[in-house]
Formats: structure tokens, sequence, C-alpha cells
């Protein structure tokens, strides 16, 4: 009898296997034989590193651009595709065929090319009050018009906003990348994407962090405060290898008995900055006791200790990464080299500061 159980086990196990094999192959008939019908209408999809197939999947199918994800899932499995799925944003097309997508974000098959289509690149650490004036240098004249309108005063539903606070612009959250949109994009389809965009980076950052504390920041601060020392680390920093110490010293100072003011430079130039200059380079004195919420130097409306109330520009996901995880250490100043590395000096004490002030400031 034990005998017969094992063998009926056994059969059992050999159709269920059997079956899934006849499914996995029709599954990957039906995607090879039916027919791309591409529309020209652009879809960015953001695609996670280690993103899961079937998360992969859910996102193409709420994007329209399938409409079966085992079906998805079960041409990726025939075709052994999975190992080849790359982390980044993919521009795709309405109306491609699973196959085609696959190859698409498995990068064994060339961009197809979309008519009247063009490819914006918005750099790290540009302002939200930039980006109109890339929009239309890129032909996205219609999106450039009315991007600023829609990224202040949109209704966006993203889990990662839930800690902006009420009235906040977007400022932060408009991922830098390369897209691609047809010429007709309005600002809507242009934001929707950098936003999706974010949300796939946002979560990579946070896989960083180890389980017991994901999705927080150090010092008890929420993710919205962590964007907003990004943004900061992301126009202080010129070399990736300062970033984790830049974001240690912020969170030093906050944490400071009494908290020190952040005094970053970035967050003054955000203060006087304007379309003339959205980036002042050399800072004045009259600059940096300007009352303003975002200069953090000691001044009436930003009291010691106190970031900035937003982000000041689009961080990257290497500057976010940083202020979800900053180094371990007890420094409160940093001074750039100006030896062309891009990297800073950092000191524990005045007296360190001042040292390498003389050291590299010094003509």
């Amino acid at each position: 009898m034990r005998f017969l159980i094992q063998a009926i086990k056994i059969g059992a196990i050999v159709v269920l296997a059997g079956l899934t094999l006849v499914g996995a192959r029709a599954a990957y008939d039906y995607a090879k034989g039916t027919a791309a019908k591409p529309t020209g209408q652009i879809v960015n999809v953001s695609i996670a590193k280690n993103e899961s197939v079937a998360s992969i999947g859910n996102d193409l199918k709420a994007k329209g651009m399938i409409t079966d994800v085992n079906i998805f899932r079960a041409y990726v499995f025939v075709n052994q595709k999975a190992k080849l799925f790359q982390e980044g944003t993919f521009s795709l097309q309405k109306g491609m065929s699973i196959g085609q997508i696959v190859n698409r974000i498995s990068g064994t098959e060339v961009v197809i090319i979309v008519p009247n289509a063009v490819s914006v690149r918005i750099p790290e650490g540009v302002r939200m009050e930039q980006i109109p004036s890339i929009l239309r240098d890129a032909g996205l004249g219609t999106a450039g018009a009315d991007f600023l309108n829609a990224a202040k005063k949109g209704t966006w539903s993203y889990d990662f906003l839930k800690d902006r606070p009420q009235g906040a612009s977007l400022e932060g959250f408009l991922f830098p990348d390369t897209y691609q949109f047809t010429v007709d994009a309005d600002a809507n389809t242009v934001i929707k994407a950098m936003l999706d965009n974010f949300q796939t980076r946002w979560k990579t950052a946070l896989d960083t962090q180890p389980a017991p504390t994901r999705g927080s920041a150090p010092g008890g601060l929420n993710t919205y405060q962590a964007l907003i020392i990004a943004s900061i680390v992301e126009r202080e920093a010129g070399s990736d290898t300062d970033r984790g110490d830049i974001a240690s010293v912020y969170y030093n100072r906050l944490k400071a008995k009494p908290p020190l003011p952040l005094q970053a430079d970035p967050t003054v130039q955000y203060a006087v900055g304007n379309e003339a200059q959205w980036w002042k380079k050399d800072l004045t004195q009259n600059d940096l006791n300007t009352a303003n919420a975002y200069n953090t130097y000691p001044n009436p409306a930003n009291k010691t200790g106190a970031l900035s109330p937003t982000p000041i520009c689009s961080p990257s996901l290497k500057s976010i990464i940083a202020a979800l995880n900053p180094s371990n250490t007890d420094f409160l100043f940093f001074v750039a080299k100006n030896d062309g590395s891009g990297t800073h000096a950092f000191a524990k004490t005045d007296a360190e500061q001042e040292a390498n002030k003389r050291k590299y400031l010094t003509p």
C-alpha cells in the first residue's frame, strides 16, 4: 500500500509538471505569435534591482502594457530571461508584444524608434524651477509650460508622499534620469513618469537598509526629512566616496546638544537663487544672513538645528542611499579640498576645521 501511495504521488507530480510545461509552452506560443501593434504612445516602466518577475508583471499590467501577468511570467520562465532583467527606466510603446517587452527590459533588443518622440535628460541636483526650460529645450513645449503649476498644485497619490507637508510641492521627488516622451506629452505625463521612477528607486534605496530599520531615517527623522538631507548631500558631494560622510555631518549636527545649525551653503543658494542664477557660486555675508527658512545658517526664520522645510533639488539614488545609511562618524564639519578630486576634508572639532580651512582654502 505504501508503494502504491508513493506511486500515486509521483504520478501526480509528473502530471502537474507536464501541465505546467504545457501551460508555459502555450503562453510562450501565444506571446510569440501575438502580432505587435505599437501605437506610438510611450509608457515609462521602472525596474528596481532584484525586483521579482511578478512585481514587474503587475506594474506592466497596471500601465496597460500586458493583460495577463501569468502569461508574462510563463514567457519569462520559458525563455529564462529573468536573470537578464536590468535595473532602470525603460521607454516602451503601448501595443508591444510580450516578447518585445521582455527583450527590451532584458537588454536583448534595440529600442523601437517612436515617431515624434524625444529624449530628455533631467540631471541630478536640479531644482524644480530648472526643469521647464530643460523640457522646452528638448522640444516638450506643452509640458514645459505647465510643469511648475502641475508640480506645485497637482494631486498625486503615492505612498512615499505621505510625509510630505500639506501644501509642499514635488521638489525632491522628481527623479533625475533620461526619459522618452512624444512631443505632445503634457506636464502630468512627464511628472507621472518621474514619480513612477522615484517609486522604483526609493524601493531600491530602502532595500539597502537593515530590515529592522527599513523605512526610517537616523535620529528619528521621517523619510521626507531624510530626502531633505539627500538633496543637500547631492548639492554638496563632488565625489561618491564622500556622500555617506557628508550625510553623517548633518545628522551629527542635528543630534548635538544643543543642536548645531547645519550651515549648508546649498540651502542658502536655494534661498537666494533666481532665474538669472539658480545656484549662486560665491555667497556673500548678506546671503548668509538672509532671513529665510531655507537658509540653514542662524537667522530669525530658521532656528538653530533646523532642516530646510523641503528638499532643495532632485537627488540621485546614491545620495538617497547615503541619507538613509549615513556613515558612522563623529564629524561635525567638512570643507572642500579644491584639488580637482571633488572630495572634502572632514573634522570633529572647530580646531580641526580651522586647520583644514587654512590648508585647503588659503590661496
